[in-house]
């Protein structure tokens, strides 16, 4: 379960650096693409939804690649996540 809460708080720090180099506004809201082929990493985005979305103002969060110019891919564990987002 602590693997799994720390695989969110990476995620979520990344999305954060992600609005920063797109000059994203505090209250701007987004949409999220977290890409992974790890079943660990889904079912932690899974599990951690919430928060992911809380605490990045995320309104959508998808297991999709976003067509966006603002994306990192994140190595989590052995895994790769792709994340994109996008502004709403």
């Amino acid at each position: 379960e602590l693997l799994r809460e720390g695989y969110a708080r990476d995620i979520v720090r990344t999305i954060q650096d992600l609005r920063k180099q797109a000059d994203l506004n505090v209250a701007d809201r987004i949409k999220v693409g977290l890409t992974t082929e790890s079943p660990d990493i889904q079912a932690a985005i899974a599990e951690f939804q919430t928060y992911i979305q809380k605490e990045t103002l995320a309104a959508e969060i998808t297991s999709d690649k976003r067509p966006t110019s603002w994306e990192s891919v994140i190595n989590l564990g052995e895994h790769g996540v792709t994340v994109t987002i996008e502004k709403v």
